[in-house]
């Protein structure tokens, strides 16, 4: 289950509407996000190569995902890449949260 804090912010970074549901996992949480990275891919590059270098995503990943997958398994790939380093953004701010 992902929280709601994780959930906001992956919104917000994103500009995306993300439904308020207390059993949103991570693969449901991928299905949505991944029509909007499939624009962005499509549609307007450089948006998101500047997404992706302000959500800090490693780009050596990144090139991995271009290099070994079909671009058709692109938008799946890099969303789910976003998630990853959301998860483990959150993770560091909760262990070393100012008291």
């Amino acid at each position: 289950m992902l929280n709601d804090a994780f959930l906001d912010r992956i919104s917000g970074e994103l500009d995306v509407i993300l439904p308020k549901e207390d059993c949103l996992s991570e693969a449901d949480l991928v299905a949505i996000i991944q029509p909007h990275i499939e624009h962005l891919i499509r549609n307007d590059q450089q948006k998101l190569i500047n997404l992706l270098y302000r959500l800090d995503i490693n780009e050596l990943k990144f090139r991995q995902v271009l290099d070994q997958q079909k671009p058709g398994e692109w938008a799946f790939s890099i969303s789910e890449l976003v998630i990853s380093r959301e998860k483990e953004k959150m993770f560091w701010r909760n262990k070393y949260k100012y008291p």
